[in-house]
């Protein structure tokens, strides 16, 4: 089950001045750092309200997110959604029809997740959606 927006993936092509102009603009300071160099990124969280906003930076520009910012420069990358089950959201969005773009729910070694999945882009009418287990 979807259980709300768990945070907003924003790309950056430099995390150091994103991070001090969303601190500003938000009032509220970085929470936590995800070094997830095996997913080619570097992500800052900065809490806003019940949610999060990601900010990702790429560590090498042929990374799915190095392409994007190159294509597109500081952007909305995706929304992420908390489930209580990514494994069984992903079977029931699957069997709605939606593109996996992982075939079952990862472990997240790197991260402050029990687990996460991706959905592909066409599936949510041009919109990069990710889920996430938390680890409660």
């Amino acid at each position: 089950m979807i259980l709300g927006v768990a945070h907003v993936g924003i790309a950056v092509p430099d995390l150091g001045p994103a991070k001090e102009l969303w601190e500003r603009m938000l009032g509220h300071s970085e929470t936590h750092r995800v070094d997830a160099r095996s997913q080619g990124v570097v992500a800052a969280f900065l809490q806003a309200g019940n949610t999060e906003i990601e900010l990702i930076q790429p560590t090498s520009g042929d990374s799915g997110v190095g392409r994007f910012v190159a294509n597109r420069g500081a952007a909305i990358h995706h929304v992420c959604f908390e489930t209580d089950d990514v494994e069984t959201e992903l079977r029931r969005l699957e069997s709605a029809g939606a593109r996996l773009l992982t075939p079952h729910a990862q472990l997240d070694a790197e991260g402050p997740f029990r687990a996460y999945g991706w959905l592909h882009r066409e599936s949510f009418g041009g919109v990069l959606v990710e889920l996430v287990q938390l680890d409660r």
